[in-house]
């Protein structure tokens, strides 16, 4: 089934292919917005353990483009060129969230598939369009140098090591946008290492501290 929507979905990209510059600028203004908004309800998650003053540990990426999901930003802490590319497009075209979703129902028109598949087929085609337009994911793959086989350590990564960081809106947004399962999985992922890291704190503190004598 998978491999067979994934078709699917590659012949109605290439079927509406003039509308994948808009489709890409106009969708990843959207992910902008909405990733403030993962910022933001992220921050309300931080807020919880200011009081224990605890610093979120980034788990360590996987060196090199091997992992499932490549990161926006390289080794040296810079964004990436894909990253980039999509910020550019963004900055240069911004149409309205509107219009790129006509051009994905364009997309989705073309796949004889609805009900329950309807929702997997726009996302998939929202990905593949934008993965298109960068160069397909070859394009991607070498111009990244750091990634994750999870998107939940993933997420925690880009949060921990580039939440204060100039542009991390943007990155997030250029990451959401080749992965849409990012924006379902971000706030989650976060929270719980925040509440695993806090367990783990306050195991450490109970077993350095001497125990009471009767």
């Amino acid at each position: 089934m998978t491999s067979l929507v994934r078709t699917l979905v590659v012949a109605a990209v290439f079927a509406v292919g003039s509308l994948s510059a808009l489709a890409l600028s106009s969708h990843d203004a959207g992910e902008i917005v909405r990733a403030q908004i993962l910022i933001n309800k992220v921050l309300e998650v931080m807020k919880k353990y200011q009081t224990s003053n605890l610093v979120l540990e980034a788990p360590a990426p996987v060196a090199g483009n091997s992992g499932k999901y490549v990161l926006p930003y390289l080794a040296d802490g810079q964004m990436t060129e894909w990253a980039g590319k999509i910020v550019n497009i963004t900055a240069g075209k911004i149409v309205g969230e509107k219009v790129g979703e006509k051009a994905t129902d364009a997309v989705a028109s073309k796949i004889p598939f609805g009900g329950l598949a309807g929702g997997l087929i726009k996302k998939k085609s929202k990905e593949m369009t934008t993965v298109a337009f960068l160069g397909g994911p070859e394009f991607i793959r070498k111009h990244s140098n750091q990634s994750f086989n999870t998107l939940e350590d993933y997420a925690v990564y880009l949060h921990a090591r580039h939440s204060h960081d100039a542009g991390f809106q943007n990155a997030l947004a250029a990451a959401m946008a080749v992965y849409p399962a990012l924006e379902g999985t971000y706030e989650a992922a976060i929270q719980k290492a925040y509440q695993t890291q806090a367990a783990q704190a306050a195991a450490r503190a109970a077993a350095a501290t001497p125990a009471s004598k009767s």
